[in-house]
């Protein structure tokens, strides 16, 4: 910014006999109509707030040529100087250099200059009435040089207005029409106005945001020229105030940007999401997640998806207990409230064949009224029957003929008969989960009745307090509908994934951010399908 000096008496002292006149500088800043700032941005930054302080303060003087268009030449009526600003300023004083000095000044018609002079006498800085015009006629007491033009001043005293902001000479993304009004007892700028040094925030968050966030884009930097104009010249300056920028990247899946998830039945997988390393080692913050996700899957849900576990020992690996099935002995269990299951079509259980195989069927009781125990088997309640071959423990599917409506105050319990061979169902310990607490297990003949384990089995002080492990196959109700899987940042939040066949797109918003250099997906499946995963995105803060 560019600074004149001119020289104004403040005191006359007498030395000697001899009168000395000191003069002390007094600054005038020249104002300016234009100033520029750059901003450099990742190219995927996602910008999440964006702030600039901008000060517009009205000056003293201001140099002609910023603000108009200057033709000197000699006229009959002799030395001419026209200012032409093209738009009408209001001034009230000019300077000319070079001990140059002011005749007479004139404004601008419309068609001609006015015969009447603001300003007649001879001062090479006159001060005058503001006069609002386009243009000014100024007669001089000499011819200036073309290098003489740069040093003539203005004072232009109406406040700065019109003020705009341009990225890269784009269209205005900040706009202040009006004249700037300094409120004279605020001392810090804000976002509602001007302090008391004609300066306030101004929030760029939309503009910037829009220019970058692709996913796609490459990791360096991106400038981007921010330019503040007024329409009438002043103390102008524009400065970063504050900043919070996120990076997003599009997860590839070796060359591609899609990914598909098979589940030969319920349960999970995980997604491994590949990023570059954080720059200098420093930590990742993960906040959000996005994905467009599509699949055709069936209504049918699994509860739950995963689990129970059979209760161990001590060494980790051996199982606790088991029951045995037989085609004399049987075994029964209470099917959980709270699966959101409200049409049971199956069940499925954990079981190994012995020997040579075994066949084997789900029979649901219903409850007694008091007491809530096994009573008699439910009509239509027996599913079709199922051959196991000899071997490892497995999920089997037992499914009904007809869906079978639940009455969350009465659920059934299901009874699992052998009809040929010999089968293994281990247990699970209580304390687990709310469903699997709630699977009490008796054991009986085929037809009953069904008794309670011994207390060692079923006894919180006993060597297991013994539940049942069992998933509902079945249908949710439409006003409570599940999803059919849900997704999770490895040891974060989760939420309901819902596919289409087309996709849809979805996210996961992690409050506070997870840190996590290489995050890890963990979908979980509450029925057998595929699902393509594509424009998975990682947002973090580096």
């Amino acid at each position: 910014m560019a600074i004149g000096l001119e020289f104004t008496s403040v005191e006359a002292v007498e030395i000697g006999g001899l009168q000395m006149l000191y003069a002390y500088p007094l600054a005038l800043f020249e104002g300016v109509t234009s100033v520029s700032l750059d901003v450099s941005l990742p190219r995927n930054a996602l910008v999440d707030a964006f702030r600039v302080v901008v000060q517009a303060r009205r000056v003293d003087q201001t140099g002609a040529q910023e603000v108009a268009q200057l033709r000197s030449y000699a006229s009959a009526s002799g030395n001419e100087l026209v200012i032409d600003f093209g738009t009408p300023r209001t001034v009230n004083g000019i300077a000319l250099p070079g001990g140059a000095e002011v005749k007479s000044v004139q404004g601008w018609l419309g068609s001609q200059f006015a015969p009447s002079a603001a300003f007649v006498g001879s001062d090479s800085s006159p001060v005058f009435a503001e006069l609002r015009s386009e243009r000014l006629r100024v007669l001089m007491s000499r011819a200036l040089g073309a290098d003489e033009l740069a040093d003539i001043t203005l004072r232009l005293p109406e406040p700065p207005s019109g003020l705009e902001i341009r990225i890269d000479d784009g269209a205005p993304v900040y706009q202040h029409p009006e004249p700037v009004q300094p409120r004279a007892t605020v001392t810090t700028p804000d976002l509602s106005g001007w302090d008391k040094e004609s300066r306030r925030l101004v929030d760029l968050t939309a503009a910037l945001a829009a220019l970058t966030g692709d996913p796609l884009a490459p990791e360096d930097d991106i400038t981007f020229k921010l330019t503040l104009t007024t329409k009438v010249p002043c103390e102008l300056a524009l400065a970063e105030a504050a900043r919070t920028v996120r990076r997003v990247r599009r997860v590839r899946f070796g060359a591609e940007t899609v990914t598909h998830v098979d589940f030969d039945a319920e349960g999970a997988a995980d997604v491994a999401l590949a990023l570059p390393a954080p720059a200098g080692g420093a930590a990742r913050f993960v906040s959000e997640i996005r994905w467009v996700a599509a699949a055709e899957l069936p209504a049918q849900r699994v509860i739950p998806p995963l689990g129970p576990e059979a209760a161990l020992g001590a060494d980790g690996t051996t199982v606790l207990a088991d029951l045995v099935v037989t085609t004399d002995r049987g075994a029964c269990a209470r099917l959980p409230a709270g699966t959101g299951i409200g049409e049971l079509t199956g069940l499925r259980l954990p079981l190994a064949a012995l020997g040579d195989g075994a066949e084997a069927r789900v029979v649901l009781w219903s409850p007694a009224p008091v007491g809530g125990l096994p009573l008699e088997p439910l009509p239509q309640g027996t599913s079709k029957p199922v051959t196991l071959a000899a071997g490892a423990e497995a999920w089997v599917t037992f499914v009904f003929d007809k869906p079978l409506a639940l009455d969350a105050a009465a659920l059934p319990w299901a009874a699992l008969v052998a009809t040929r061979g010999t089968l293994s169902w281990t247990l699970a310990r209580a304390g687990g989960d709310a469903l699997t607490d709630q699977q009490l297990v008796r054991r009986g003949p085929p037809n009953g009745p069904w008794a309670a384990l011994p207390a060692p089995l079923q006894s919180a002080s006993g060597v297991l307090d013994a539940r049942a492990r069992l998933r509902l196959i079945g249908l949710a109700p439409k006003a409570a509908p599940l999803a059919p899987l849900t997704l999770a940042l490895s040891g974060a939040a989760t939420t309901d994934l819902n596919p289409t066949a087309k996709g849809a797109a979805a996210s996961l918003s992690l409050a506070p951010a997870v840190a996590v250099a290489q995050p890890v997906l963990v979908l979980v499946a509450r029925v057998a399908g595929s699902v393509e995963l594509r424009d998975v995105d990682v947002v973090s803060n580096n």
